[in-house]
């Protein structure tokens, strides 16, 4: 047996891609072997949707996998990695040396596959994923807070734009919808660092392809025919739920009350379509948006750390 840190790439058919699956995802297998529910979850999702697990990397020490993980590709050239926290492991003996080499070996396969943008959420307490991240070429880029609110409670009385058209996305308007969202990437606080890192139309694709996209949930704020302000709500798959996928305001509209005309119509949108919960994420960085999200009334009810890679960046 070799006691050097090797990885290996496991197709669809590799005997150890299911054992690699549950180690990316830091869940035991099932009780006698069987699928842990969370990772059947994921590829139920992917298979159900426009996504792909198709890079798999196996890390081994002395011949035995100690940690795996995969990228889910979306549309848009982007991907979500799901790596092994040697923090959290339901295993002893996580190398952090073939650890590294496998992520390093999955950033290039991504690159291979023009990706333009990784990222990976952990917890905010993950230390040691954070230096192993740190050692496989990869940026923290922020701490994003995870909040939600009740439909059913009132509806504050704040100031809301007026004399704004509201057009949505079942047109398919997409060059309208396009100049909005650069537009409202202008000078914007919530992870400026990903502006320029791929295409808008890439941008694009990959909010159409959270959660379950409905073109109806889809607006575009326009004042005297200008770019205002763009909301995108989905539906959250499995949950009496909606999310807002992305909301900006153009920087000429900023302290006008458009943010506030479309968080409005964001929770009219939900009591009609009879969802119990509105939910978002945020910048931590971006305290205006967090004071807005206050305001109306949302919580926070949790957090994770977000790091990136990128083909222009540091490929140490």
């Amino acid at each position: 047996m070799s006691d050097l840190s090797t990885v290996r790439m496991l197709g669809p058919d590799d005997p150890d891609r299911e054992l690699a699956l549950h180690l990316a995802l830091n869940v035991a297998p099932a009780r006698g072997g069987g699928r842990a529910v969370v990772v059947a979850d994921l590829l139920r999702r992917v298979w159900s949707g426009p996504q792909s697990i198709d890079m798999v990397f196996g890390a081994y020490l002395a011949d035995r996998m100690t940690a795996a993980c995969l990228v889910v590709e979306s549309p848009g050239h982007s991907g979500m990695i799901f790596v092994t926290d040697p923090g959290r492991i339901p295993r002893p003996g996580v190398d952090e040396k073939g650890l590294v080499l496998a992520l390093k070996a999955l950033r290039a396969a991504a690159w291979e596959r023009s990706l333009a943008i990784l990222e990976v959420l952990i917890a905010p307490d993950a230390a040691g994923l954070s230096q192993v991240l740190d050692r496989s070429g990869f940026t923290y880029l922020t701490r994003l807070l995870y909040l939600q609110r009740q439909v059913d409670i009132a509806m504050p009385r704040l100031p809301v734009a007026e004399g704004l058209e509201l057009i949505t996305y079942e047109g398919g308007d997409t060059a309208l919808f396009l100049s909005v969202l650069e537009e409202s990437y202008a000078q914007s606080l919530d992870c400026p660092e990903l502006v320029g890192l791929r295409r808008i139309e890439d941008a694009f694709e990959g909010h159409r392809a959270t959660g379950d996209h409905d073109p109806r949930f889809w607006w575009v704020a326009l004042r005297d025919g200008k770019p205002a302000g763009v909301l995108l709500l989905s539906r959250v798959t499995e949950r009496t739920a909606m999310e807002v996928v992305y909301v900006g305001v153009a920087q000429v509209s900023r302290g006008q009350d458009v943010g506030n005309a479309l968080m409005d119509l964001a929770l009219r949108t939900c009591i009609q379509e009879s969802a119990k919960v509105l939910a978002l994420a945020v910048d931590c960085a971006n305290t205006p948006a967090r004071r807005m999200y206050e305001r109306w009334g949302f919580v926070q009810t949790g957090a994770r750390d977000a790091w990136i890679a990128s083909p222009t960046g540091n490929e140490a």
